[in-house]
């Protein structure tokens, strides 16, 4: 059984966070928490990327806490994170890995799961904070033309500076019980100081072993080590996806996946400008997503009971 994602994964990784089918009146999740809690804060007017980002890490403490080692399964988390995390603890390894990064929760992406009526919380995202500053009606308006001139004309910028990263990280799980699914890292290195390739590809190397996929085409190289269910090595079928905003699918024929690009500036291929890293542990996230929606599915029959229950006590005679 494969699973995919909804609307062809919306520009953004997969998987879902669910919240616990029990009813309304429920704690939000940590990441949701903070931004109604910066909502609700008076608006100062404009604000530096510096007091965007400590304003939204308000409360983080780092480092975070390090996560337990699997046994003798292969190296698969980024910076620390990687399935079965919990999600608490990934936001924070997350945030903690570069203090201008902030978290949002991302509410449009995930696999398709039956909800049973509950409304579904995802994982997160993270990026650099942004300055806040107030811009008119009609400055807003220009910017989105230009950016959709910029598509049309297959110029589009990218969304990182020299310097910058960004995360998306997908969970799975009822409330209090999340766990990471999916990972996924894009990394712009600093353009006065840029690695060459041959060292970013023995770095990926040194830590998750000889790949058992490489290939490389138009400035790009391609890093893959795929994993059956039972930790032993595949050359083909099952993959992750290094890129942030690209959909993954699942399948419980497959373990654990790493996938790496490392990009090339035009002007000198023996350079890396950008890198990419994402991991899954397939079986595992199937496993997650099925368990979910078995507990939702039993929830909404307890309801369900409950309801009816609740009807024969108390509602009145129909008129006749």
């Amino acid at each position: 059984m494969t699973r995919f994602p909804i609307n062809a994964l919306l520009p953004l990784f997969s998987l879902v966070l669910l919240l616990s089918a029990c009813g309304r009146d429920e704690a939000p999740a940590p990441i949701a928490r903070a931004e109604a809690a910066r909502a609700a804060k008076p608006d100062k007017g404009d604000l530096s990327a510096a007091e965007v980002a400590a304003q939204a890490r308000e409360g983080l403490r780092c480092p975070a806490a390090v996560a337990a080692r699997e046994g003798q399964r292969p190296v698969h988390d980024v910076l620390g994170v990687s399935s079965g995390m919990a999600l608490e603890l990934a936001r924070q390894t997350v945030l903690c890995s570069d203090e201008r990064l902030v978290a949002t929760s991302a509410d449009k992406r995930g696999f398709r799961i039956k909800t049973f009526g509950q409304k579904l919380s995802l994982g997160f995202s993270a990026q650099p904070a942004q300055a806040k500053v107030h811009r008119t009606g009609r400055e807003i308006v220009q910017d989105m033309q230009d950016r959709a001139t910029a598509r049309g004309l297959n110029s589009a910028r990218p969304d990182l500076q020299p310097g910058q990263a960004k995360w998306y990280v997908s969970t799975v799980g009822l409330a209090g019980q999340e766990r990471v699914l999916t990972v996924a890292r894009e990394e712009w290195f600093a353009a006065e100081r840029l690695p060459t390739l041959a060292s970013v590809e023995q770095a990926l190397v040194a830590k998750y072993g000889l790949p058992t996929v490489r290939g490389t085409g138009n400035g790009v190289i391609h890093l893959g080590w795929s994993y059956d269910p039972a930790d032993r090595p595949l050359k083909l079928g099952c993959n992750a996806t290094a890129n942030p905003e690209s959909p993954s699918n699942l399948s419980a024929d497959c373990g654990i996946a790493v996938a790496a690009e490392l990009h090339s500036p035009p002007d000198n291929p023996g350079l890396a400008r950008m890198m990419r890293v994402g991991t899954v542990d397939q079986a595992r996230a199937m496993a997650l997503l099925e368990a979910t929606e078995q507990s939702l599915q039993q929830a909404d029959a307890q309801r369900r009971a409950r309801e009816v229950e609740q009807a024969g006590k108390g509602a009145p005679p129909p008129k006749l």
